[in-house]
């Protein structure tokens, strides 16, 4: 994963949960057309609102690059939870 801009997410976003994520470009254009920078704004993966932290590149081998990506620090012990998510605007964003 390359990042483009913002951070990554850390051992302590994991260890923690936060409600931090981080984006690929699709998902950064679909949520945010109109250009702006999405560091810090707030979007909805499911129903959980999370802070967008970091933008990261787009993945080149095509896989998934038609879908809204999204990375959240999730443990390994709920990964199989969030098979299916819907990507939001946050009206508190």
């Amino acid at each position: 994963m390359q990042l483009v801009e913002g951070s990554l997410l850390t051992k302590d976003s994991v260890d923690n949960i936060t409600q931090e994520i981080v984006i690929d470009p699709n998902t950064q254009s679909t949520m945010f057309p109109d250009g702006q920078d999405p560091i810090g704004q707030v979007i909805l993966v499911g129903q959980m609102p999370a802070r967008v932290i970091g933008v990261v590149k787009a993945n080149s081998n095509g896989f998934g690059a038609d879908q809204l990506n999204v990375y959240a620090p999730i443990p390994p012990s709920c990964a199989g939870c969030w098979g299916r998510t819907i990507c939001a605007r946050s009206p508190c964003g």
